[in-house]
């Protein structure tokens, strides 16, 4: 990413763009109430208000923030999850990064992750002219890639159409959401 984008994207946290923590957890409560994770790292937290809306509801529960454009979460913590949850994140990934950004996430999982991907063109652009989602990919193409990098089996997955062409006409595809649950090592015995 370039500094030009990255300064916007930084920008864009400074007002606030990214404080949809409540819309966020509405889509998580169902996978935490189900699971109970103990901890929980949030990847691509945003500026941290979905953290905040987690802890409003289940205060025994530790939940973590990495966001490489943030400040405060720059920093991706130390350490394994029970869960790793992302959330309108994974299609920001610079697409040179998207192995290494799921090695990442594979490495941090304990027992499941959840995943909600972005599988449509944002309706906006950084300042090179790029799409703000750097990676436009079919759910099979997510699919294929989260399992071939990661070291998961998938427990769900779902597709949704979505489509806001009445407001922004290049904006239609899908959201893929996706549980997946850590492999047991192998046992050569």
């Amino acid at each position: 990413m370039n500094d030009e984008n990255y300064q916007q994207i930084q920008t864009m946290h400074a007002e606030g763009m990214f404080d949809n923590g409540e819309k966020q957890f509405k889509i998580i409560q169902p996978f935490i109430a189900e699971h109970v994770p103990p901890n929980i790292l949030i990847f691509g937290c945003g500026n941290g208000a979905v953290i905040s809306s987690i802890k409003q509801v289940y205060p025994e529960t530790k939940v973590y923030g990495y966001e490489p454009t943030h400040p405060r979460f720059n920093i991706i913590p130390m350490g394994t999850f029970d869960s790793v949850i992302s959330i309108d994140a994974l299609e920001y990934t610079q697409p040179n990064c998207v192995e290494s950004t799921l090695d990442i996430i594979s490495e941090k999982i304990q027992r499941l992750g959840f995943f909600t991907i972005a599988c449509h063109p944002s309706r906006k652009s950084l300042p090179d002219g790029q799409n703000f989602h750097s990676i436009i990919e079919e759910p099979d193409w997510w699919r294929h890639n989260i399992l071939r990098h990661m070291d998961v089996s998938i427990v769900d997955e779902c597709i949704e159409v979505f489509d806001k062409r009445d407001k922004w006409p290049e904006v239609f595809g899908s959201k893929y959401s996706i549980v997946v649950k850590k492999n047991e090592p192998k046992s050569y015995y």
